[in-house]
């Protein structure tokens, strides 16, 4: 959580993300991949200018977070579903940089 990297993909060093990663690690909470993530992201034309755009992403997400002992923590279940999210970006420095994300349905709609 303390790598630099951060501020070169969020337009606030991911401030949310990493405070709400930091959380999990506090309560001794680990992430587990093993059931995998597929990303499957298409560009919002409709709210693309040559600085910002919208990414909807209605990704397969088999990732769960674990506790201590192994067993599931709260918020996660078993299996893989399909997870809509939205991403605003912007462009910074000749870089795109995540501005806001967040939850939503629309991005698994047909």
């Amino acid at each position: 959580l303390d790598d630099p990297g951060w501020a070169l993909w969020y337009t606030d060093g991911g401030a949310s993300y990493r405070d709400w990663l930091a959380e999990r690690r506090s309560a001794g909470e680990h992430a587990d991949f093993a059931d995998g993530i597929v990303l499957r992201p298409t560009i919002a034309g409709d709210e693309r200018s040559p600085t910002t755009a919208l990414v909807m992403d209605c990704m397969l997400d088999g990732g769960v977070f674990l506790r201590g002992d192994g067993s599931l923590a709260e918020g996660s279940a078993w299996g893989v579903g399909e997870v809509g999210r939205g991403a605003r970006l912007e462009l910074v420095g000749g870089a795109w940089r995540l501005k806001q994300i967040g939850d939503t349905e629309v991005a698994c709609i047909g």
